[in-house]
């Protein structure tokens, strides 16, 4: 006889369809016998050290907190021998995850397992404290951009020179970044590498960019280009005599007209209380998306503050001076009620929200999938769709802070801006660079 089919409402999720066993759903039921299996090698373990178990741990706490699948478990029953009969050192940066993940080959690209099982220890570490955030990481952003050269032996020995000079972080990625660009242009149109290139080859090469970039692309690949003549890996710099002019630059900034009714759809009591919020936060205190995506909410009672990300420079910490804590005014009106409107949203949101992290973000996933921080990609677009439903035109973020800008520098003196966390020298730009009107 043919098996009973017996459909229905699932008891654990809103899925309305065929249920397997005990008036779950195939999704669930696959869900719960995964966690039953998970708890059983939990306790049947016996790896080499203690160590291996507190990672192991940490990945069966990771996978958890998501929806199981049968991929999971054979991924756990992998890493579960692995931690068994290999000794695993002490993780001490992302660079030691990447180099376990290549060793050991944890990882099913087509299947939902959905990653390597190591970087899924390292977000667990990264989210005690004990790692830095993933992004940040100088190691990966280093090992990143070598990887797209062929040899890049002669490029890890000038990271090297660059780093013992104190040359910040930052400057060596743009360092990779421009290497890495004029390498693949080279290779897809010459054929040939960067040490037997021409001054002609470079010069092609800066035409192909745009004129902003070609002052700061010749500085970096002059520099290489000195250090590989010294060292012996070319035999001449074959663009010392090329000359790129600075370029003057010009603050792009939004019409007055456009600025008033970005200001009146901030202080409308009708606005959209999360996109009135982030238009605020770049209009007036000059936030950047990638502010906007790591910014936390800490409320008090009807009202709210924001908290920053303090991210590490290794270089200009004097220039920096941003507050952690940004503080919204009580005493205007419109503003009281805005914060009072956002923070009632934003509880009902994270009341509906899967909490598989322990933070309170600014802004949430739309469907409450995850309280995790959004990407920069989405604070952009969604910031773009709050300026068209105050303006009717898609602003991007950066046009609007530098109309921040202009805005705090009209008394003619743009120190104010400091204040804001800007460096002292971008905000002197601020009292002299012309201004043009930004145009879609």
């Amino acid at each position: 006889m043919p098996r009973k089919v017996i459909k229905g409402n699932c008891v654990t999720c809103p899925l309305k369809g065929r249920l397997i066993k005990d008036g779950l759903c195939y999704s669930c039921y696959q869900d719960r016998q995964i966690i039953i299996y998970l708890d059983h090698i939990c306790d049947i373990l016996l790896p080499i050290n203690e160590y291996n178990k507190s990672i192991f741990e940490l990945y069966i706490t990771y996978i958890k907190r998501y929806r199981l699948s049968y991929s999971l478990k054979n991924q756990a029953m992998k890493l579960q021998k692995l931690l068994e009969s290999e000794l695993i050192l002490t993780i001490k940066n992302w660079y030691d995850i990447y180099c376990l993940s290549d060793q050991y080959l944890i990882y099913q690209p087509k299947s939902t397992a959905k990653g390597c099982a190591f970087i899924k220890i390292g977000k667990m570490l990264q989210e005690l404290g004990v790692l830095p955030p993933r992004e940040d990481e100088f190691e990966r952003q280093v090992q990143n951009q070598l990887s797209y050269f062929s040899e890049p032996e002669n490029y890890e020995l000038f990271v090297e020179s660059l780093i013992k000079i104190n040359t910040s972080k930052e400057t060596v990625r743009h360092y990779l970044m421009a290497l890495k660009d004029y390498s693949f242009w080279l290779f897809h149109t010459k054929k040939y590498s960067i040490e037997i290139a021409t001054i002609n080859d470079f010069e092609s090469y800066l035409r192909t960019l745009k004129v902003r970039h070609t002052r700061d692309c010749y500085n970096y690949i002059n520099r290489y280009y000195k250090w590989a003549v010294l060292k012996g890996f070319a035999d001449s710099n074959p663009i010392s005599k090329v000359v790129v002019n600075r370029v003057k630059g010009k603050v792009s900034i939004l019409d007055d007209s456009v600025v008033r009714q970005l200001l009146s759809f901030i202080r409308s009591h009708d606005s959209d209380p999360e996109q009135a919020v982030m238009i605020a936060l770049v209009l007036i205190w000059g936030l950047k998306t990638c502010d906007l995506a790591h910014a936390t909410i800490l409320i008090d009672g009807d009202s709210f503050q924001v908290k920053l990300r303090r991210k590490q420079l290794t270089k200009g910490r004097a220039y920096y001076n941003r507050d952690e804590i940004i503080s919204f005014p009580r005493e205007l009106i419109w503003c009281k009620q805005l914060q009072k409107n956002f923070i009632g949203i934003w509880i009902n949101k994270y009341n509906h929200v899967k909490k598989t992290y322990p933070n309170t973000p600014l802004l949430l996933h739309k469907r409450s999938l995850t309280n995790n921080f959004l990407s920069t990609n989405t604070i952009n677009q969604r910031f773009q769709d709050a300026t068209f439903e105050a303006t009717g035109i898609k602003i991007p973020a950066n046009i609007v802070k530098q109309t921040c800008g202009h805005l705090h520098s009209q008394s003619g003196e743009a120190s104010a801006l400091t204040r804001l966390g800007w460096s002292a020298q971008f905000a002197f730009h601020y009292t002299w660079l012309p201004r043009e009107i930004w145009t879609k």
